[in-house]
């Protein structure tokens, strides 16, 4: 049995997130009546069924409030391009408790998901048409393939008790630094633009009026960087599964 402490933090998170969401629904006048959690994890993302509107939460810390406020931006430039990018409903992050959350126009989801293939296409699909886009009207972070891994390695050294040993940090930091200096030396045909940096399928949200039946969602990684990048995450899944080449895309 887990310790007490333990099994009341999911529902402690929830109870959190949840009174969070009630005080920014309540500036933004979105009736939370009948919400309910899709999710919960270190994020949380809950269902507003009369306002026709999903909230996604997560702790307010530095990184996170980018990254949200980063998915607004690109996903508002996104739909006005006419790119089938999940719709944000207002053009910017709320903030309440310490959660920054931000909200989506829900799309209801099909009892039965697309077999793999229908879902690689469509991802494929999208990913051509992201890539052909001219260049977004705002900075945009420089894909840094390294950043988050260097992250968790620093992370580690600053806890009391270490995770990793000395020589597991040494190898994972000269291991980096090898294939940070490989990276550097790779072309990419592609060219560098808008990627979306976490495409696979499971990113697909189902939406019958759009161009290829889906709307790619999740855009809190997106970066300027080489668009090959996008093919890497699914590209993997597809030579696992023996599908060959991602459609759509090669």
């Amino acid at each position: 049995m887990l310790p007490a402490d333990v099994a009341r933090r999911p529902s402690a998170r929830a109870a959190r997130f949840a009174t969070a969401l009630d005080m920014v629904a309540d500036r933004l006048m979105l009736d939370t009546t009948g919400r309910r959690s899709l999710r919960l994890h270190d994020s949380g993302i809950f269902l507003l069924p009369r306002a026709n509107v999903v909230a996604r939460l997560i702790d307010a810390t530095n990184e996170n409030r980018e990254r949200a406020g980063l998915a607004v931006q690109v996903t508002d430039w996104l739909c006005r391009q006419g790119f089938p990018a999940i719709e944000p409903v207002h053009d910017m992050p709320y903030e309440a408790s310490g959660v920054v959350m931000t909200f989506w126009r829900h799309l209801p989801q099909p009892p039965d998901q697309a077999p793999p293939p229908v879902l690689a296409r469509a991802l494929g699909s999208l990913l051509r048409e992201l890539h052909a886009l001219p260049a977004p009207p705002f900075q945009l972070p420089t894909l840094d393939p390294f950043a988050r891994l260097r992250a968790a390695i620093e992370m580690d050294t600053q806890r009391s008790e270490t995770v990793l040993s000395h020589a597991d940090h040494a190898f994972l930091v000269d291991r980096i630094a090898d294939l940070r200096q490989a990276y550097a030396g790779l072309e990419f045909p592609r060219g560098h633009g808008l990627i979306h940096n976490d495409a696979h399928i499971g990113n697909l949200l189902a939406s019958a009026e759009r161009p290829y039946g889906y709307v790619l969602a999740d855009w809190e990684s997106a970066r300027l960087g080489p668009r090959e990048v996008d093919l890497v995450l699914e590209g993997i899944r597809v030579r696992r599964r023996g599908m060959g080449r991602l459609a759509g895309v090669t």
